[in-house]
């Protein structure tokens, strides 16, 4: 079945909600057959089939005594002499069959045998099905290698599910197709329909032992048990046994050899697993995670410079350890190849004949932007490969900063391009939300920005004390991992009244106004505390003039601010659009930024400034990124697009795998497809190439793709 194929496919990976929250201990503990909800599932198959099988062959679904008998017939003789026992009918009857008579009625139409025939075909689709999945369950009790276990105990599940849904759909048909015809004070159901019910639990109750355990009590499994995705994925993992072994004096040694033959093999993780006790392992190739407590089973992760191996050779795996008895140990090693990418993108319909999908990059570049989240991630996270990070950032009395973006390939926030970022996806949502709603995006990108915002908020802790950056750039930099695995320092930076940033105060007050905007609809009570804020950030700004990068010296070298004017301009800009106050008049004077000027000639040319020379110009500027060089600059999109960006999260293979530089190093594309990144692109002579080192031309940024976004919404609308 496809959805057990992707669920073993994702305890592979350590993406699954099971995996990832409990870890290796799930690997230990589902290794053992007789769980307690593995008997509470043997013993609902037990039940549950020959309920199924009882029910079919039953002759008596429906029965009545004589008055039904002649309810059901409309014969006015006395039903005393002509049906004295009454009629009872099978689920294969065509018609009820009367008891001490050998004519009986036919009191069921034709139209109601095909309503019959439906019942039968569900009950023997049950109890044939049913069946299959009892040979599952047993080939997962007989097997030993692990994944295989699991797959064959969740297959039966799911079938086992399928089984009740079908069964109970047919005991529901039934009695529909029967109250057509008979009274209902006229006739009872008979113990052929009472044995289905029953039939109907038990594979109910099957289904859910064999799918759950004591780790895995979570609605997440529901879902994955009812959601059927189509999965067609290749990697490296296999099941291994021990060769080359070697005995002497209680002692082994023998090794595991995997042929890499799926591309580059880029972390891996080994459950071996063997059939006596053995201890006193050593090997040089991986860290030893969990053992069993019996010492028959062994979770190995590969060590951080030992992980990646090229297509064509072979990871050999040599082990040794001590054993006791005279039998010498066997083994076998489920050997998961942690390097493929189980993140499924669903495929988005041009139906405006565009030359490039404009909808798909709206999506995409939105989904780059929750690739980019820090902190606590919603239940609804969609990137598979992320998890949970960053949770203790905080500031200097405790303030909760945790949230946000992470700026670029690295893991420190700014808040001087976050703050810029959302101001100009926030303006391209206001000018041009008919296109996210045409794109069927539009809830997803008030979820976008909403993200930012809601971390900004908590960064603004009185009205003149803003906290501008979380992370140092030094240790942040010396770091090449996943933002889930930090452990580093990460000390918080802000601006105060004696150390003043009018320039980040303005563009954060220009962020909440034009979001004010955004959600004066959607959300009134947000959009009110937005331009509450907004205000006071930009009082702090106009009465506490400075360059955010004096008062803040560990952003100078990454986002250095040369004047502080035009955040005041723009920031006052925004704010006398909302309030329509005359002070931010004042403060208003002509405004533009370079950085995203496809963005701004769209928004010329809609307001009739040279309109076909502005748009046909931001055309061209959004094909170049899209593929009119002949490769896209997007990452996940279009022809040739960068395989490698500079970015860590995605580069890194999935968990419990270590990630490093040398992940950096390898050569091969990024684990993971950071859908939606654009690139830093070309250098000045118009030359690129596609390497994770070049964190010029090819490290990825927020701030780069506001604009970029904006700029393809309104390419729809043109």
């Amino acid at each position: 079945m496809v959805t057990a194929m992707k669920n073993f496919l994702k305890f592979k990976t350590g993406e699954s909600p099971d995996v990832r929250k409990f870890g290796e201990e799930y690997y230990l503990r589902e290794a053992k057959i007789w769980r307690p909800f593995r008997i509470g599932g043997v013993f609902s198959i037990a039940i549950a089939l020959p309920l199924a099988l009882a029910s079919i062959l039953h002759d008596n679904w429906m029965y009545g005594d004589g008055i039904a008998a002649k309810e059901c017939t409309g014969n006015d003789r006395p039903y005393s002499t002509q049906w004295p026992l009454g009629f009872r009918g099978g689920m294969w009857d065509t018609c009820f069959q009367m008891d001490n008579t050998s004519v009986p009625p036919i009191c069921i139409e034709d139209s109601v045998q095909r309503w019959q025939k439906a019942v039968i075909g569900l009950m023997i689709f049950s109890a044939s099905f049913g069946f299959i999945a009892s040979i599952l369950a047993v080939c997962g009790v007989c097997t030993s290698p692990l994944p295989k276990k699991i797959y064959y105990f969740h297959s039966a599940g799911e079938i086992f599910l399928v089984c009740a849904i079908s069964t109970g759909a047919a005991l529901i048909i039934y009695p529909v197709a029967m109250e057509s015809n008979n009274s209902s004070s006229a006739h009872q159901y008979g113990p052929g329909y009472g044995l289905g019910w029953g039939s109907a639990f038990f594979f109910l109750a099957a289904a859910f032992c064999m799918s759950l355990d004591d780790l895995m009590m979570d609605s997440s499994l529901v879902l994955v048990l009812l959601v059927v995705t189509p999965l067609c994925l290749a990697d490296n993992s296999a099941t291994v046994p021990m060769t080359k072994t070697h005995t002497w004096s209680g002692n082994f040694e023998g090794h595991f050899i995997l042929p890499i033959t799926h591309g580059d093999l880029i972390g891996w993780e080994a459950i071996i697993t063997f059939n006596v006790p053995v201890t006193d392992i050593q090997q040089y190739v991986g860290t030893v995670k969990r053992t069993s407590s019996d010492n028959k089973i062994i979770l190995l992760v590969n060590k951080a410079d030992k992980g990646i191996v090229k297509q064509g050779s072979s990871l050999d795996i040599q082990i040794g350890g001590h054993y006791t008895g005279s039998t010498e140990p066997t083994a076998t090693a489920d050997i998961v190849d942690l390097s493929f990418d189980s993140q499924v993108v669903p495929t988005v319909v041009d139906a405006d004949g565009t030359k490039y999908n404009y909808n798909e990059v709206m999506m995409k570049s939105i989904l780059f932007y929750e690739a980019q989240r820090s902190g606590k991630l919603p239940p609804t996270n969609r990137i598979p490969w992320r998890g949970d990070s960053a949770l203790t950032d905080h500031g200097d009395n405790g303030e909760d900063l945790t949230g946000g973006w992470y700026d670029a390939g690295d893991h420190i926030k700014f808040g001087f391009p976050m703050a810029s970022s959302t101001t100009l996806l926030a303006w391209g949502l206001l000018e041009y939300k008919d296109a996210y709603e045409h794109s069927g995006q539009l809830e997803n990108m008030y979820d976008c920005i909403r993200w930012p915002l809601e971390w900004m908020l908590k960064c603004h802790t009185g009205p003149n004390e803003l906290y501008v950056q979380v992370g140092d750039g030094g240790p942040d930099h010396g770091y090449w991992g996943r933002p889930e695995d930090m452990t580093m320092a990460r000390p918080a930076y802000k601006i105060t009244a004696n150390r003043p940033g009018s320039d980040i105060a303005a563009e954060y007050a220009a962020a909440f106004a034009v979001s004010h905007l955004v959600f004066k609809e959607k959300d009134p009570e947000f959009a009110e505390k937005l331009l509450t804020h907004s205000k006071q950030l930009y009082d702090f700004a106009v009465h506490h003039k400075a360059r955010y990068t004096d008062s803040v010296n560990q952003a100078a070298a990454y986002y250095r601010s040369d004047k502080y004017e035009d955040e005041l301009t723009w920031g006052a800009a925004w704010l006398f659009r909302v309030t329509n106050d005359t002070k931010y008049l004042n403060w208003a004077e002509q405004y533009y930024i370079t950085a995203n000027m496809a963005f701004m000639a769209l928004l010329a040319a809609d307001v009739g400034i040279h309109p076909d020379q502005y748009r046909q110009w931001a055309r061209s500027q959004i094909g170049y990124a899209l593929g009119d060089t002949g490769r896209s600059f997007v990452v996940g999109f279009g022809t040739n697009p960068p395989q490698r960006p500079h970015h860590r999260s995605s580069s890194c293979p999935s968990r419990p795998s270590p990630c490093s530089f040398a992940d950096q190093q390898q050569p091969g594309p990024n684990p993971h497809t950071l859908y939606g990144a654009l690139v830093g692109g070309p250098n000045g002579q118009d030359q690129y190439t596609d390497d994770r080192k070049d964190y010029v031309s090819n490290e990825v940024a927020c701030d780069y793709n506001a604009g970029f976004q904006s700029a393809v919404a309104g390419m729809v609308m043109v």
